[in-house]
């Protein structure tokens, strides 16, 4: 594959490493072996993380798989086995205003991002939304959604640090007048 991303970080679990690559290349986990080397556990190419680094927690692993022009879905995987937990594609339609006339549109996650806090997960899409998912290895659950910005290319992974939320517009606004910015949000309760 000439074309293909590979913005996503590995996930290390006890002896084993998930790796990830868009546009058709697909995912693998490799488990260490005695020698230093690797073995193939599994490789499946159906799954292809663009910019989401895959979470793991309780065992699994949790990432949103999203390539351009193709609406993302949150995904859950058993990384021994490879088998797919589940796959929920997240969209929704939105309402805005443009050239002084309401348009409906449909948006979706996207290339989005995941971060796992204390109690669930958050979720940036692509177009500036953040959700509030409760995931569990039988599916997704959207707890809240709010439009942060109306930029595209909403690629940067969040940051939380103390209770601060870090999230970075990449792009101008497509439905507005704001520039690329690094925002900042207080979620310490």
């Amino acid at each position: 594959t000439y074309e293909s991303v590979l913005a996503s970080s590995p996930v290390v679990g006890p002896d084993w490493v998930f790796l990830s690559s868009s546009y058709n290349v697909g995912s693998a986990v490799l488990r260490l072996d005695d020698k230093g080397g690797y073995e193939q556990v599994w490789k499946d190419r159906s799954i292809g993380l663009q910019f989401s680094n895959g979470v793991l927690v309780d065992g699994k692993i949790y990432a949103v798989d999203g390539t351009s022009d193709r609406a993302g879905a949150v995904i859950g995987i058993d990384p021994a086995s490879g088998k797919s937990l589940f796959r929920s594609d997240l969209d929704w339609d939105e309402e805005v205003m443009f050239n002084g006339a309401k348009r409906t549109i449909n948006m979706s996650i996207g290339e989005g991002s995941l971060l796992w806090v204390d109690d669930g997960f958050l979720c940036l899409g692509d177009n500036g939304h953040l959700l509030s998912l409760d995931i569990t290895p039988e599916g997704v659950k959207v707890v809240a959604r709010s439009w942060l910005f109306r930029a595209n290319q909403s690629w940067t992974p969040l940051a939380l640090s103390r209770g601060l939320l870090y999230v970075c517009q990449n792009r101008p606004e497509r439905f507005g007048d704001k520039a690329p910015r690094l925002l900042c949000y207080d979620l310490r309760r």
